[in-house]
């Protein structure tokens, strides 16, 4: 018979695949092609880019890791 540690233990690894499912569908929804800068909203002039230059890619893929990896904290 599970004891309590153990339920809880069950519940704690089910909201953390919840929440790597969740992490993984946004991920993929910023690999879509988009017309203005992720970061900055800048209108993309070059088809194919995420970004208007390299600082504005930078600085954005530094604030996802920032906001997913306090999201895994919680």
């Amino acid at each position: 018979m599970a004891d309590q540690v153990d339920d809880a233990n069950e519940l704690a690894e089910l909201e953390l695949q919840a929440r790597l499912s969740k992490a993984r569908r946004v991920s993929k929804s910023h690999q879509r092609a988009v017309s203005h800068c992720l970061n900055c909203q800048e209108l993309l002039t070059e088809k194919g880019t995420r970004y208007c230059d390299s600082d504005c890619r930078e600085d954005h893929e530094k604030r996802v890791k920032h906001h997913a990896a306090t999201w895994a904290g919680r």
